[in-house]
């Protein structure tokens, strides 16, 4: 898997931030729409009950002109976040390098690695925890030692099960895989399965896009975004929660 590239999550991590923006514009559109139905009931009935309703959709919709305002504050550490994963991902790919790797880039390909499963589902990291090692990747002949690229001087231990913790006895050791070996294609499936996570993600992003776009996208419907502190709006007064 030589091609492996993590440039999705850059991508996904765009398309976030235009989705917090779109969506919270479009939410306090429909917060407005909300309160003029109310204020048009309101005028019709003249009760004391459709007065309340008013008053609550008024304060609702301060509370999505807050939320929106706080939002676009947060834009700029957004934009950081972005380049940061940038950074990130050109780190993470470094694992392709194998025997290659410049010592002094050990740093930052596992800068890369621990960022990017801190937000991998766990899903995918038990995907790499179940897979067994290769009994021919346990040889030591499928590593190096990074500082002077010579032939590692251990076979994989007994007690190393799976992927998962043949990467981090790699790391552990300062090893890296030698490339076409079998060693090495187990350690790049699996930063390919991290990298492959943002896919999904940007679909989901890319539809509800459209959705905002086409007036048809359900507002306060709540949408967990990977890897960003983001909480949707709660429902306007009356409205039950959609799931």
């Amino acid at each position: 898997m030589s091609d492996i590239t993590f440039a999705p999550w850059k991508t996904m991590a765009e398309l976030q931030l235009k989705f917090v923006e779109a969506r919270g514009v479009y939410q306090k559109n429909a917060a407005e729409a909300e309160l003029r139905n109310a204020q048009a009931a309101y005028e019709l009935a003249r009760t004391k009950g459709e007065l309340a309703n008013v008053r609550a959709k008024e304060a609702f919709l301060k509370q999505v002109q807050l939320d929106l305002a706080r939002m676009n504050r947060r834009r700029r550490q957004m934009e950081k976040r972005i380049d940061l994963i940038a950074d990130m991902a050109k780190n993470a790919a470094m694992i392709r390098n194998g025997e290659r790797l410049h010592s002094s880039l050990l740093g930052p390909l596992w800068q890369g690695y621990n960022y990017f499963t801190k937000f991998a589902p766990q899903s995918v990291l038990d995907e790499i925890m179940e897979t067994a090692i290769d009994r021919r990747a346990r040889t030591k002949t499928n590593f190096v030692v990074v500082r002077d690229k010579s032939t590692a001087d251990q076979d994989v231990a007994a007690d190393i099960e799976n992927v998962l913790e043949l990467i981090e006895w790699v790391r552990t050791n300062r090893y890296m895989p030698k490339k076409g070996k079998p060693a090495y294609r187990q350690i790049t499936s699996a930063f390919g399965l991290i990298a492959a996570v943002a896919e999904p993600e940007i679909a989901k992003l890319q539809e509800a896009l459209q959705e905002i776009d086409k007036g048809v996208h359900d507002a306060w419907k709540p949408i967990e975004l990977l890897g960003l502190q983001w909480s949707s709006v709660s429902p306007p007064p009356g409205r039950p929660a959609t799931t």
